[in-house]
């Protein structure tokens, strides 16, 4: 058993347990959907390098979005929706669906206009189009070098490109709350907040006992990954097992009832 595999049998039971009808192999969606959830594994790996916690972990916390954002899918139903009307309100308007989020990682297509500035964005797509000419920009707008050949909504939906994207966003909300901590405090930010913080477009407040708050979103898909990390420890264990694994030390998710690791800061860090 590979690393790949055991990861298909620890995100495939997270899928049985909430539908069960999914263990029914003679389902002619079953296995159309097992084959989805191996290509998606098949461009974490790709995409993740381990600039999060390590690449394995790394590959764990885009499971933890995915998952609760697309259920492993590789083309879900478009999210974040409302109806818009168009005309004034009277018994002729009419109205039609909107939705913003898209892709496996749900990312909403207003990020497009924003997210060029991210350092961490462009760097993730050196050498790969359709961002590949923003790379060396850093003495100029980068803005501006976006404009001239934007990323398009057909791109965006692109399974690898969604993911790749996803997972430079959330490193740019962990070196972003990091860097944006008092003089005095020492730690750094968990993963639950950088979970938080994808989910918000924004960085959660600061915490004194866990540097940065952890909402509930967070919580869960941070709770999610710790215990996929559970299963991957046991299935190591397994003699057909080809693989090694153990958690990151002083995995810490920041919602947990313990102070994370390096204490409690002094309290005029958060003054």
């Amino acid at each position: 058993m590979t690393f790949e595999q055991a990861l298909f049998v620890v995100m495939w039971g997270l899928l049985t347990k909430e539908a069960p009808r999914l263990q029914d192999e003679t389902r002619p969606n079953t296995q159309a959907y097992k084959a989805v959830v191996e290509r998606m594994i098949a461009v974490d790996a790709k995409v993740a390098d381990g600039s999060l916690v390590d690449a394995k972990t790394d590959r764990l916390l885009i499971a933890g979005i995915r998952f609760y954002e697309s259920r492993f899918r590789e083309k879900p139903a478009d999210g974040d929706c409302f109806q818009k009307w168009t005309g004034e309100r009277t018994k002729n308007a009419k109205s039609h669906k909107v939705c913003n989020a898209v892709g496996p990682m749900q990312i909403s297509k207003s990020n497009l206009a924003i997210i060029p500035v991210f350092p961490e964005v462009r760097a993730a797509f050196i050498g790969i189009k359709p961002w590949d000419h923003m790379v060396s920009v850093d003495k100029v707008d980068p803005w501006k070098i976006y404009q001239k050949a934007p990323m398009t909504e057909a791109e965006l939906r692109d399974p690898e490109m969604n993911v790749r994207l996803g997972y430079a966003i959330l490193r740019h909300w962990k070196v972003t709350a990091n860097e944006d901590l008092p003089a005095t405090e020492t730690r750094k930010t968990p993963p639950g907040v950088w979970l938080t913080a994808f989910g918000w477009g924004k960085l959660p407040g600061l915490d004194p006992r866990t540097v940065r708050s952890v909402d509930f979103e967070g919580r869960r898909r941070c709770e999610t990954v710790t215990a996929m990390m559970a299963q991957l420890e046991e299935l190591a264990k397994k003699p057909e097992a080809k693989f090694k694994y153990t958690r990151p030390k002083d995995w810490f998710c920041g919602h947990e009832k313990g102070t994370m690791p390096g204490g409690k800061p002094p309290e005029i860090a958060l003054k």
